[in-house]
């Protein structure tokens, strides 16, 4: 997957990085494409993770937007387990153990 992505991305101007974690597409990108990187990420500890990654890489073309993306823009809710930052959560509308319901904007593609 790393492969092929690293392939498209370099005959890219735009690209969007949606659900960017702690930003491993996303640098890929910032590091070979000459055009402006997206990531969008929805937790706000792999947000802050995120843009201390890009800060201390110096990637100047890479545009971090705290936000879900969806078909619509409004506001959607996630079960995050613990403080930390992490590489999934659940949309599922039950909690288990140690999960605190999250709430983030998120923003269409179209109208971002």
């Amino acid at each position: 997957m790393t492969n092929l992505f690293f392939c498209f991305s370099q005959r890219s101007d735009c690209i969007f990085d949606v659900g960017a974690n702690l930003g491993w597409f996303a640098f890929i990108a910032g590091v070979i494409c000459e055009g402006r990187v997206h990531a969008f990420e929805m937790d706000v500890d792999n947000v802050q993770r995120l843009r201390t990654n890009v800060e201390q890489n110096v990637f100047s073309n890479v545009k971090i937007r705290n936000a879900a993306v969806s078909n619509q823009s409004d506001q959607v809710s996630y079960w995050k387990e613990s403080e930390e930052a992490s590489p999934s959560h659940s949309v599922f509308t039950s909690q288990s153990k140690d999960e605190t319901r999250v709430t983030v904007d998120a923003i269409t593609l179209k109208k971002y």
